[in-house]
């Protein structure tokens, strides 16, 4: 029978959701699915490696197994795909209980599916005995004003087909049938969806409306609601693992899922040797440079882009001078403030940016038991330190103007080569974001090498970079503080400048934080306790 003419048999196939495991503990038999845990009994085995095994329609199914049924995919641990004919429509593809908490007990909503039956326990009927929910179904007009939630993002499904997600939905659908595209494009229309019936239609309305993906009525009536944006709410959810949420290749977490992508994730190049001629900008301090080849090597922590030129070796600090004449910490934490304007008289010397730069960000190899890891004074996510410092210097005493890459290896600047418009751009967004009356004197762009960290982990890779960024931007105050400078982290800056600058490929290497620094004028905006 055609579909074209809603005469087709609809029905449902069902699979066990993705990940899902059966294992045997002290308790019994459970199903394991992060972050599901539900206990089944020995004679369910049978059922649940069918399941795994692919797709089944419930009739297959002996009544007491398909009462099993009606349970798993109520507590959304089965994959439902439903079909108009020989067409598959639409797939209901679950991540926690439809109903929440209440589902998870054992005892509640034994009556049937709580997904296409209506409200839970609401009287089981037509799916109290496990029978196929799409055939026994009745149809139901559009809701008045259904609509996709702000919520739901539609993206390309890896096996084909369009998948819409929402971070406020218990489950995602993934339409294939090109019909089904029209429903979920306006799943309120009232309107004929050709190569699909109006059942599978309206199956496909029913879920996308029960599963949040679809909402009728006032979205943001709350707070609560209004106050999240689509990409918030999603990146917070997906970075948790909320919702059984995973990463590019499935998983979530330190996975190591990159490591065919990686030749050798531990190998640093050796430095560059020195360019002929004079050196890009004046030499600061008196460090002999390393010799060329010496290990550890910067070059690996080089951005693309960098100007032949010399590496200028910056002073060391005394830092026995500085444990003899730093404040107490809790007089540091007590002290730290917001500093947005800058002493125009009395610049930053390149001795104390020197000094700032070692403090915050110097880098050295130590051992583990994963092999030798960089090591700074701040911490990072697995050892990795995928962060760099690079300084746009506009009011450095004994410093040229200009931008450098800070090398934390050999903690010296290399310079990056004149972008003056690029930096003007930066400088400037710099002043109108902070709402000081003038360029910094230093603004200090923290960037991080991507691939360096999210070869590792799945799922949480940028959370982990801005968590890292956190606590780099925390150490950045307390020294400048600890040093009696003025320093302000910004929220964004100028997007596309450090490209110009650089030249470096922004899926590989971008600015994730800002941070001005100076010395303190004597008025100054602190923006109250910021």
């Amino acid at each position: 029978m055609s579909a074209l003419n809603g005469t087709a048999e609809v029905y449902e196939t069902l699979r066990l959701r993705d990940g899902v495991s059966a294992g045997r503990g002290h308790g019994g038999v459970h199903l394991v699915g992060y972050p599901d845990v539900r206990p089944i009994g020995d004679e369910d085995l049978a059922v649940v490696r069918a399941l795994a095994s692919g797709e089944h329609r419930a009739g297959e199914f002996s009544p007491r197994e398909r009462r099993l049924l009606a349970g798993l995919r109520r507590d959304g641990w089965l994959v439902a795909t439903v079909h108009d004919g020989d067409t598959p429509v639409y797939t209901l593809d679950p991540h926690i209980c439809p109903d929440g908490d209440t589902c998870r007990d054992g005892e509640a909503c034994q009556d049937g599916d709580a997904r296409l039956n209506g409200d839970a326990c609401a009287g089981g009927g037509a799916c109290a005995d496990g029978d196929d929910p799409a055939v026994a179904a009745d149809l139901v007009d559009p809701a008045v004003g259904a609509r996709l939630s702000r919520f739901t993002t539609i993206a390309a499904a890896p096996g084909g087909g369009l998948r819409a997600t929402s971070p406020r939905a218990w489950a995602a659908i993934t339409v294939h049938a090109p019909g089904a595209l029209a429903v979920l494009a306006d799943p309120g229309a009232r309107v004929p969806h050709p190569g699909i019936g109006a059942r599978a239609a309206a199956l496909l309305r029913r879920d996308l409306l029960r599963s949040g993906l679809a909402v009728t009525g006032e979205e943001d009536a709350e707070f609560r609601v209004r106050q999240w944006s689509a990409v918030d709410l999603a990146f917070h959810r997906s970075s948790r693992g909320i919702d059984g949420a995973v990463g590019v290749a499935g998983g979530f977490g330190a996975t190591y899922w990159g490591l065919e992508h990686i030749t050798d994730p531990s190998h640093r190049p050796p430095a560059a040797g020195p360019a002929a001629g004079p050196a890009a900008g004046p030499a600061v301090g008196s460090a002999p440079a390393p010799a060329v080849g010496s290990a550890p090597g910067p070059a690996a922590r080089s951005a693309a882009g960098l100007v032949a030129g010399s590496a200028m070796d910056l002073p060391l600090p005394d830092l026995e001078r500085v444990l003899a004449a730093d404040p107490k910490l809790t007089e540091v934490l007590r002290a730290r403030r917001s500093v947005r304007d800058h002493d125009a008289e009395r610049p930053i010397t390149a001795g104390q940016l020197a000094e700032f730069l070692y403090r915050c960000a110097a880098t050295s190899d130590h051992p583990t038991p994963y092999g030798d890891r960089p090591r700074r004074a701040y911490p990072g996510g697995g050892g990795i330190h995928e962060l760099e410092l690079y300084v746009v210097a506009h009011q450095v005493d004994g410093l040229e103007p200009g931008t450098y890459h800070y090398d934390g290896y050999g903690h010296r600047l290399e310079p990056m080569g004149r972008k003056a418009g690029a930096e003007r751009v930066l400088l400037d967004a710099a002043r109108s974001m902070s709402g000081a009356r003038a360029w910094p004197q230093v603004l200090l762009l923290v960037t991080a090498r991507f691939e360096r960290l999210m070869w590792v982990y799945e799922g949480l890779a940028y959370a982990l970079i801005l968590k890292n960024l956190g606590v780099l931007m925390q150490t950045m105050y307390l020294v400048a503080t600890a040093m009696g400078l003025g320093g302000c982290a910004l929220g964004s800056s100028a997007p596309r400048a450090f490209q110009r600058i650089s030249g470096a490929d922004p899926l590989r290497e971008d600015v994730v934080g800002e941070f001005m620094l100076g010395t303190v004028a004597a008025e100054h905006q602190t923006g109250g306790d910021a």
